[in-house]
């Protein structure tokens, strides 16, 4: 015998009837009672068993079962004992009411979607007896997080008799204060008085952190110097930092991007940090090798973005490519005559070339000094915007009228086009490529040359920073080849 509560409208009462016999059965009645037929039980109903083979069985069903108590449930075949039976005794049976499963619902629900972590959630729950019994049911509540885990599990909530139709609402106030940023659930779960599921829901919400709105991470970027030659190795280190109380960073990464003078992506990687709680901070370097950088300036933008959250935090570098004279440029300067009278005209050429590359925004200087006196005679000074190869040759004329009489250096120098966001004194940053001297005699009888020995650079190299600053500090020049021409 079944006892069917899907719908509280129409409850169902079913029995199997069959032939347990040798021989076939006649038509029958079938009977239903709420409490004993036999001290006054009250008749719910009855249906017609057609007649039955050997072997034979038949449900039959009592629709919109209406129930007058708590007694038991009784059905009777063949009550009136119109069949011949070898076995009367098997013609009853009876189920108590309390041995029936209690039927319900459990609905789950939150109070907002999204709480911020100073927030208290209200949570509720909706118990419903869909039965057509009244039942005991036991109701419980747990906040569950994204992986099923119970965060917090509230008091269980027992139902006695609950009335059929009739519904009982429950609701808990939940601070989320302390607890991470995330998703979370609701879960409930209803049971019957064996203590055997009956329903459960779900209502999933979520926790952000109070800081959505402000700044809730810090991210520093720099490298380990402000300046590099075209074949030096970078460093770029970054440091995250989780400046929250209660955000749970779980799936960062760190973008890092470096962009050339032309604006040009040389760098772009992106990298996995993970997870980072609050108040921690993480750490992570990396390198990039520069192979015949472009001189000029170069950024470094890097961003840490979280997969929930979004963009966490931005920072940027900066580093310049230097031009490496001593690496990627030559020049050399000769003079006209090795020896002039005063007031003969000389001249100064100079000839330069890169080594390879292309050199950009250059200030190229002829100096002329008195090697007796150290007295730096005049400067001419040049731009010159590109040098890729071999530039033409340069001229400068020397008026001798006004000289001194003695030994004399034509220098060859160079320097990057000045910072205009840079100042800068006058002789900073020269560099000496290349060096030719000769000498003023005076117009009257013969003079000697002064002797003057052919030197190696270094030594003549000494011999010039001793006498006039030529805006070196510890740099070498180079000896013209072939000496002074004759």
């Amino acid at each position: 015998m079944r006892f069917d509560q899907t719908s509280q409208a129409r409850p169902r009462l079913t029995v199997r009837v069959g032939n347990g016999g040798l021989t076939p059965t006649g038509e029958a009645r079938l009977t239903f009672y709420q409490g004993d037929p036999a001290v006054g039980g009250i008749l719910l109903g009855d249906q017609i068993v057609a007649p039955l083979a050997v072997g034979e069985y038949r449900d039959l069903s009592l629709d919109a079962v209406e129930l007058f108590n708590q007694n038991e449930l009784y059905v009777v075949v063949d009550a009136a004992n119109a069949i011949d039976e070898c076995n009367e005794v098997n013609n009853q049976m009876a189920i108590p009411l309390a041995t029936l499963a209690t039927v319900g619902s459990l609905t789950v629900a939150t109070d907002a979607p999204t709480y911020t972590s100073d927030a208290t959630a209200h949570l509720s729950a909706l118990i419903l007896n869909t039965g057509a019994l009244s039942g005991t049911f036991t109701a419980v509540l747990q906040v569950e997080d994204s992986n099923g885990q119970v965060v917090t599990r509230f008091d269980d909530v027992d139902l006695e008799n609950l009335s059929v139709g009739t519904s009982h609402p429950i609701g808990v106030d939940w601070p989320a204060n302390g607890i991470l940023t995330g998703d979370y659930q609701l879960h409930g779960l209803l049971y019957d008085d064996r203590g055997e599921p009956i329903d459960e829901d779900l209502a999933p919400f979520q926790i952000v952190s109070t800081l959505l709105a402000d700044r809730q991470a810090s991210l520093r970027t720099t490298t380990d110097r402000a300046e590099y030659n075209a074949n030096d190795l970078v460093r770029i280190d970054n440091l995250l930092r989780n400046l929250s109380t209660d955000a749970l960073f779980s799936d960062i990464t760190l973008q890092v991007q470096v962009v050339d003078p032309r604006g040009t992506d040389i760098l772009r990687q992106g990298i996995p940090i993970g997870q980072l709680a609050p108040g921690q901070q993480t750490p992570h370097g990396l390198t990039l090798p520069l192979s015949g950088a472009e001189p000029g300036a170069y950024q470094v933008h890097a961003q840490a973005v979280d997969i929930r959250f979004g963009l966490l935090a931005t920072d940027e570098a900066g580093f310049t490519v230097a031009q490496a004279f001593n690496r990627s440029l030559n020049g050399l300067i000769e003079t006209e005559k090795p020896q002039v009278v005063r007031g003969e005209a000389n001249a100064c050429m100079d000839r330069l070339s890169t080594l390879g590359g292309t050199l950009t925004n250059l200030e190229i200087r002829q100096r002329l000094v008195n090697l007796e006196t150290g007295e730096v005679v005049l400067d001419r000074i040049r731009n010159l915007d590109t040098l890729n190869g071999d530039a033409p040759e340069h001229q400068e004329a020397i008026d001798t009228a006004e000289l001194p009489p003695g030994n004399y250096a034509c220098l060859l120098q160079a320097r990057p086009a000045p910072d205009p966001r840079r100042l800068r004194k006058a002789d900073e940053d020269w560099q000496t490529l290349s060096y030719a001297y000769f000498q003023v005699v005076l117009p009257q009888g013969i003079v000697e040359p002064l002797a003057v020995p052919l030197l190696n650079s270094a030594n003549l190299a000494l011999l010039i920073l001793m006498t006039v600053w030529i805006g070196l500090r510890h740099r070498t020049v180079t000896h013209p080849q072939g000496g002074p021409r004759r």
